[in-house]
């Protein structure tokens, strides 16, 4: 088959003492052209959204983060329908002592297919909530751990208790490591991250953990 693939790319990005903002907006458009009686010639459009709002370097005794992403996927095959994903996380830090914040922290994920033309037009939401504290030397030094519950509309997946970790850690000015663990609609996640800068060359090494999803004809039938 030929594919033809075609990305655009809009970035903008505010800094202030209080507030910083980062926003971003992309369109893909993928296509190709059957080569035989049998195949299904492909058009998707890919439109992505992502935004972040974090405190400022003013910020001492409230630390706070917000972040958004939205992407839907239109196909052309309506068996195959639309696949929209949306998430949204956020997280503040309320100084107690010289290192210790008490950390409430939430997030929403949502996974949907729609339009289609079968029974599988379905939406699968996944939320999280929690509590916790945070211990913090610096802006790249901190740890925070935090007990969480979930909220889904899968029984399995619903009213779960279970543990979130945040780790940021400069080991010096030139390596830096950093992790998460916590849950999403699909079990368990997890990412690492190890970075080394020198003058000459950046190195980096990381290791995380999602889900794609993959439809096709041959399965629906």
């Amino acid at each position: 088959d030929l594919h033809l693939s075609i990305r655009r790319q809009r970035q903008m990005c505010i800094r202030d003492s209080w507030i910083n903002a980062q926003g971003s907006a992309s369109y893909s458009d993928v296509a190709s052209e059957s080569t035989s009686a049998n195949d299904t010639p492909l058009d998707n459009d890919s439109y992505q959204l992502y935004g972040s709002l974090t405190n400022g370097e003013y910020a001492r005794y409230l630390i706070w983060e917000v972040t958004g992403s939205y992407q839907n996927t239109a196909s052309n095959q309506s068996s195959r329908g639309d696949f929209i994903t949306r998430s949204a996380d956020a997280f503040t830090d309320f100084r107690v002592l010289k290192n210790w914040a008490i950390r409430l922290t939430a997030s929403h994920e949502a996974n949907q297919i729609s339009d289609r033309t079968d029974t599988n037009s379905i939406t699968r939401e996944f939320n999280s909530y929690g509590a916790g504290l945070t211990y913090r030397q610096a802006e790249n030094r901190y740890i925070a751990l935090t007990l969480n519950k979930s909220d889904s509309d899968t029984t399995e997946d619903d009213n779960e208790t279970f543990i979130g970790v945040d780790l940021l850690w400069a080991l010096s000015s030139r390596t830096e490591i950093g992790g998460s663990y916590g849950r999403r609609f699909y079990g368990d996640s997890a990412s690492a991250n190890m970075s080394y800068n020198s003058k000459h060359f950046r190195s980096s090494l990381s290791y995380s953990e999602d889900c794609l999803l993959y439809t096709s004809d041959a399965a629906d039938e």
